[in-house]
């Protein structure tokens, strides 16, 4: 995500890796999650994971918020501070813990498991729905067949 910053941020920002437990929130816009700003509990570093299944937006929600973090390292402010200071800024932000990075990259990987299960038991359902309504097509019409009179519609020579 550094690498979308303007030339000189990048230099300017916290450490972007931390093996001790952080801080974060998670980021929305248009009422999904689209990433998660993060502070190390050591005071020296914070990042943006972003959400890449939300596109483009994640990515863009993410460079106002890395220009927050430079700015606040560039005034002197902890990790941790500046974190609080955007989770102001986020509606509805709540600020969590994680053991470390990569216990929060496992709870995104088991979020977007559960998402990509609930999509997939969806299609099931549709699947279920599709073969259904398929087969009551095909009653009705074996019904309808039986009912039919078809010696009316015979034509007859006189």
């Amino acid at each position: 995500m550094l690498h979308l910053l303007p030339k000189g941020c990048q230099e300017q920002s916290y450490e972007a890796f931390t093996e001790g437990p952080v801080k974060y929130i998670e980021v929305h816009r248009s009422g999904g999650t689209v990433g998660w700003l993060w502070a190390g509990k050591d005071g020296s570093s914070a990042g943006y994971e972003p959400r890449t299944a939300a596109g483009e937006i994640a990515f863009a929600a993410g460079v106002p918020l890395l220009l927050a973090f430079a700015e606040a390292r560039r005034a002197g402010s902890a990790a941790l501070d500046a974190l609080r200071t955007a989770a102001l800024s986020e509606p509805d932000a709540e600020v969590r813990d994680a053991n470390s990075l990569d216990t929060l990259a496992d709870g995104i990987a088991k979020e977007l498991n559960a998402s990509l299960a609930a999509i997939l038991g969806g299609q099931s359902g549709m699947e279920q729905a599709f073969g259904s309504g398929d087969q009551e097509e095909g009653e009705n019409a074996r019904q309808t067949q039986g009912s039919a009179n078809f010696d009316a519609a015979r034509f007859r020579g006189r």
